[in-house]
Order: C-alpha cells, then sequence, then structure tokens
C-alpha cells in the first residue's frame, strides 16, 4: 500500500536543513549552555588551614583495615602503601608485629595473585619484626596454604614458608619450628605437596599422595624445585640448627663451672611463650600439630618420614636440573645431620 502525502512530507522534514537567512544568527542547539560569563573571585564558605595531615601511624592503621576490603585492587593497594610505608620506617613496625601479622597473614589465601604476591613483598620487610606470638599465627595460614585446592595459592604458601625460614634470627626459625604444629605440620604439608606423604604400614585407614600438580609442565617443575628447597631450609632449621644448639651447650657443661652454678641454663624460667608446647589451653590435635621444642622429638617425627623422604630424593636426582639440584641441597642437609651424630 502507497505511504500518504502527509506521512512522506513528514518523513521529509526530518532530513530538511533549515535555510538560514543574510543577517540572523545560527540558531542554537536546544541543548547549549551559556559559558561566556567570567569570574574575579571564587567564595569559599569555609576554610580551615590549620588542620594537620595524618600521622603515619594513623595511615598505617587505616591501610590495615583497609585489607578485609571486598574489592581486590584495594587490598592490593592498601598492602602497597604498608610495603613503601615499612620500608621509609626503616622495617620498624608502628604497631605491634602480632597485630599487624593477625591482618596480613589471612591474605596468603587471597584468590587474587596480586594480592598475594604484595603480601609476600610486606612480609619480606617484617624479618626483624615477627615475634613468637605473631609466628604461630603465621603459621596457621602457611600450613591451610600448603594444603589449599589452589596450586597458585600452594606455590605462595612454599614461597612465605622460605622466607619465615631465611630469616637471619636464630631465634625466629627456633620458634617456628619448636610452636605447636610447627615442624611436623611444615614437614607434612611439604612432604604432602611433594608427593612422600604415605600412610604407616598397616593402618587400613591412611592415605598416601600423589604429586600436587601445579598446571603447566614448567610451573610444576619450577613448583618441586621450590618445595624441594623449602625442604632444606626445614630440616636445617629443625635439626642442624638443634644439633649445633645441643653441642653449643653440652660443651658449655664441660667447660663451665660445676659448683655453685651446675648448669643453670637448664634451671631458668625462658621468656613469654616458654610453656606453649605443653598446648595447656589449646584443642587437642593429630601427630601434626603437636609440638617439638627439642632437637630429639624433631628427629622423631622425622623418622616417621624418612624412608619416604631418600626414596624420593633418589628420584628427583635422576630427573635433573633444578629439581636435582634441589634434591642434592636436601642430602646435603640430611649428612650434615647424620655426620654430626657420628662424630659425637
Amino acid at each position: 500500500m502507497a505511504k500518504s502525502a502527509k506521512s512522506k512530507r513528514a518523513k521529509k522534514a526530518d532530513f530538511t536543513k533549515p535555510k538560514l537567512k543574510l543577517g540572523r544568527p545560527k540558531p542554537k542547539p536546544e541543548n547549549y549552555t551559556d559559558v561566556s560569563f567570567s569570574a574575579q573571585r571564587i567564595a569559599v564558605l569555609h576554610q580551615n588551614l590549620s588542620s594537620s595531615a595524618p600521622s603515619q601511624t594513623a595511615l598505617f592503621t587505616h591501610h590495615l583495615a583497609l585489607l578485609s576490603h571486598k574489592s581486590d585492587a584495594q587490598r592490593a593497594a592498601s598492602l602497597a602503601h604498608l610495603t613503601t610505608a615499612l620500608s621509609s620506617l626503616g622495617g620498624e613496625l608502628p604497631l605491634p608485629g602480632a597485630q599487624v601479622l593477625t591482618k596480613v597473614a589471612p591474605l596468603l589465601l587471597d584468590a587474587n595473585g596480586s594480592v598475594r604476591n604484595n603480601t609476600l613483598k610486606f612480609l619480606a620487610l617484617l624479618s626483624d619484626a615477627v615475634s613468637a606470638g605473631g609466628i604461630s599465627t603465621l603459621l596457621l595460614y602457611i600450613r591451610a596454604a600448603l594444603t589449599h585446592l589452589s596450586a597458585r595459592v600452594r606455590f605462595s604458601g612454599v614461597d612465605a614458608l622460605s622466607w619465615l625460614l631465611r630469616t637471619d634470627k636464630r631465634a625466629t626459625r627456633t620458634a617456628a619450628v619448636s610452636s605447636s604444629g610447627g615442624f611436623a605440620g611444615l614437614l607434612e604439608g611439604i612432604l604432602g605437596l611433594l608427593g612422600w606423604l604415605v600412610s604407616k604400614p598397616g593402618n587400613s585407614k591412611g592415605w598416601s599422595s600423589s604429586t600436587a600438580s601445579g598446571g603447566k609442565a614448567e610451573d610444576e617443575g619450577k613448583g618441586r624445585a621450590t618445595q624441594l628447597t623449602a625442604l632444606a631450609l626445614l630440616l636445617d632449621a629443625g635439626l642442624v640448627d638443634g644439633e649445633r644448639e645441643s653441642r653449643a651447650q653440652r660443651r658449655k657443661w664441660e667447660m663451665g663451672v660445676r659448683w655453685p652454678l651446675v648448669d643453670w641454663r637448664a634451671h631458668k624460667i625462658g621468656g613469654a611463650g616458654t610453656y606453649d608446647y605443653l598446648n595447656l589451653y589449646g584443642d587437642v590435635g593429630g601427630a601434626s600439630d603437636e609440638a617439638c621444642p627439642e632437637v630429639a622429638d624433631r628427629m622423631r617425627v622425622y623418622a616417621r618420614h624418612g624412608g619416604a623422604v631418600r626414596a624420593g630424593l633418589e628420584t628427583a636426582k635422576r630427573e635433573g636440573g633444578g629439581i636435582g639440584r634441589a634434591a642434592v641441597a636436601v642430602e646435603k642437609v640430611l649428612a650434615g645431620v647424620y655426620l654430626d651424630d657420628d662424630r659425637e
């Protein structure tokens, strides 16, 4: 059906350009805003120039509270600010270390990779600020990261464990392997990642695990080498350092004064956390939660998995590359422990 002349004229009017007459200005659009006015000054109702800027402690506390924000970008930005502030302060925390670790340690389990990387950067500056009270909180989340479903989170847990055991403070390493679930729990976590954690013979309820997959073959190879390096650091902190301390104590006993101070260090009550290994107020856990305050206790824990560790090291050495070199480093640590025992 043909359209009427009226509808044709209405449609044509939409595309008709207006004819401009001489001497008349061009019509302004409907959304035109007049900006031809000019102002010589701006009047401010209230202006206070005497207010001081927030202190570094206030800013540190503010960004510490933002670590629980729902936005990944905000958590990463707050961690970056805390890292910059801590480096400017020379590694000295404006707040107690245990309070800071309570907020920072849960981010080791964060699903965002940049948040976990910024967490590791922040922890790298805390070597001198980690106290005995903060180590127990940190170990709780490191153990949770080692058994996480995500391979990336497991890698971050291994990196955090390596940072904790690489510290120059022997007291920090000793507290890490002596606390409840320290040496036993971390050893089982690392062996579980490597696939070397097996059940006891004759235990029908036991289980054995395979090597935790890290995704790509290249990432998995780097991950296994990092895990072996962390295992070497753990054995060195738990067994070798303990052997050195026990030998030093025996030398002091042999060369010291017999009377009246007969081995006074054995009767000295330590500082805070002396009786933490008794777990008087904690939950009753399994074998992985036991405390190992003495090197003999840690040797007993390692003896449970010694056969599986030796078999796994032989297999890792045959792979060569970074994995083989890391396996040789673990063997050197174990050889040093047994050589020291032979000398004694």
